[in-house]
């Protein structure tokens, strides 16, 4: 192997390395999947401290388990979405109740409450989960559907 091609060789390996690792170090981390709702739904006892906020139009708590955000809306409904935004699959939504929709912290995707997209990142929409509050107001249920 002579000098030129030793260095043409040279060149497209160290274009393929580097390629591979600026395409990879974009993904970043992978998260794990999130927890699989009980076929009977998920229940929320809004009598307890970890969820009696979801009381208050506005509000808003976390199922980390689960990947999903529950918000009760400023018009009083129950709303449950994945906290995984359909751009780049961050697990940054969170319920901005001052605009009544979701947003990625990530990159500012918009999402309505029934989870259509509001801009450009959000084209793609997000997965809400089907929710039931029972006659009293303080059971909530989340269903996969």
């Amino acid at each position: 192997m002579d000098r030129k091609e030793f260095l043409r060789t040279l060149g497209l390996g160290s274009a393929a390395l580097w390629a591979t690792y600026c395409l990879g170090g974009c993904k970043g981390e992978e998260e794990p999947a999130p927890n699989e709702l009980p076929a009977d739904g998920l229940i929320l006892d809004l009598n307890t401290a970890q969820y009696s906020s979801l009381k208050n139009n506005g509000s808003h708590v976390t199922l980390a388990d689960y990947k999903i955000v529950v918000a009760r809306t400023t018009t009083g409904s129950y709303v449950a979405v994945t906290k995984v935004c359909s751009h780049e699959g961050q697990v940054r939504i969170e319920y901005i109740p001052s605009q009544n929709f979701f947003e990625c912290g990530a990159h500012g995707a918009q999402f309505s409450t029934t989870g259509q997209g509001l801009n450009q990142n959000g084209k793609n929409g997000i997965r809400v989960y089907r929710t039931e509050i029972n006659q009293a107001g303080d059971i909530l249920k989340i269903f996969n559907s």
